[in-house]
């Protein structure tokens, strides 16, 4: 899978980077996009997240299937943000 458009943050004890991933299947070029997360004591060496991907929308509101303009969906999941908010984090793409 190939990833782009990062995100990276420092949460007080490693580097925490998103990135937009993508998967391609044969005849639809990035049909399907998700978030996911590494992380990194020292910004050299990352560390995928097991868990990846860490997050993409509710196929309710975003039909995966479905391509517009030629190859991207409706709704894209991509460019993560993250922030500190009150005593969490908030993400928003």
């Amino acid at each position: 899978p190939g990833a782009n458009a990062p995100a990276a943050i420092f949460d007080g004890t490693r580097y925490q980077l998103f990135y937009s991933r993508y998967r391609n299947e044969p005849g639809v070029p990035f049909n399907i996009q998700s978030i996911g997360r590494a992380w990194s004591e020292d910004l050299e060496q990352w560390m995928p997240d097991p868990k990846n991907p860490r997050f993409h929308p509710a196929d309710a509101w975003c039909p995966w299937a479905v391509r517009s303009e030629g190859w991207f969906r409706q709704a894209c999941c991509r460019a993560p943000h993250v922030l500190r908010y009150a005593d969490g984090w908030l993400m928003y793409y």
